[in-house]
């Protein structure tokens, strides 16, 4: 059984008889024909994708979403078969794919502009604070490196998440030193903890290489010391590393507001 939209789609006056493996010939994301019941039989026999694409005879390609269910005979017949749900989705795709354009172009090109903002503001701050200027300045000049450096992070997120979106994570994969990462990071904060009077302690471990990404890696860590500096008062910031199993667990602990009691 099938409706008029889906012969459109599929581009067929007729369905009954015919094989819905060559009736529908989807395509992965690497190229490669595949099976929709198949797919479906993989997942549980219920199924449900953006990523698949339909090849037509003249070779152009569609992107679809597939949504196919099982379905069963009345009073436990046992299996009756599947229903198939698909639309054309390759205006959606094209408009996710300029829209995650937009955002990867401005989050780069924004980064040097804020960082520039940044050391300004920080250096002011460093002026003024020689010149025993008044609170208020202190205050406002303070204020305004607080939220420059919180745009610097929302940056960083947008410019991670729309990587994601295009699957750069597992392209960007390579063995690297997770204790590398973690000395660097202690390097690049101390600075920005000891204005706050906090220290940042890194726990040494011999660590054993890990396989992915170590720019999202740094990321994510980056943004755990961020909160941690921004949120603790008073006393220290860890860093630690130790071997579990195949990999490494990774941590960052504030003392938080337990030193002021």
């Amino acid at each position: 059984l099938s409706n008029s939209v889906a012969l459109n789609l599929l581009d067929t006056n007729l369905l009954d008889g015919k094989n819905i493996k060559s009736a529908m010939p989807v395509l992965d994301a690497q190229g490669q024909a595949q099976s929709v019941l198949g797919l479906a039989k993989k997942k549980g026999n219920n199924f449900i994708s953006r990523d698949l694409r339909l090849k037509y005879a003249d070779g152009q390609i569609i992107n679809l979403y597939l949504n196919v269910s099982l379905i069963r005979g009345v009073y436990g017949s046992g299996r009756a078969g599947y229903v198939v749900l698909f639309r054309d989705i390759t205006k959606e795709k094209i408009e996710e794919d300029e829209r995650d354009e937009f955002i990867s172009v401005a989050s780069h090109e924004l980064r040097n502009p804020v960082a520039i903002a940044e050391g300004s503001l920080s250096n002011g701050l460093l002026l003024a604070r020689k010149a025993e200027s008044s609170d208020t300045v202190l205050q406002t000049l303070s204020a305004a490196h607080e939220q420059i450096i919180f745009l610097s992070s929302l940056i960083n997120d947008l410019a991670m998440i729309s990587r994601a979106d295009h699957e750069k994570f597992v392209r960007s994969a390579a063995e690297f030193d997770p204790s590398e990462v973690l000395k660097s990071l202690q390097a690049d904060y101390a600075a920005q903890a000891e204005k706050k009077g906090l220290q940042i302690k890194l726990q040494p471990a011999q660590l054993p290489k890990l396989f992915g990404s170590k720019l999202y890696t740094r990321e994510i860590l980056q943004n755990f010391i961020t909160n941690a500096i921004k949120y603790t008062e008073h006393g220290s910031i860890s860093i630690e590393g130790k071997p579990s199993g195949d990999g490494v667990d990774l941590s960052v602990s504030d003392t938080g507001f337990d030193e002021l009691q």
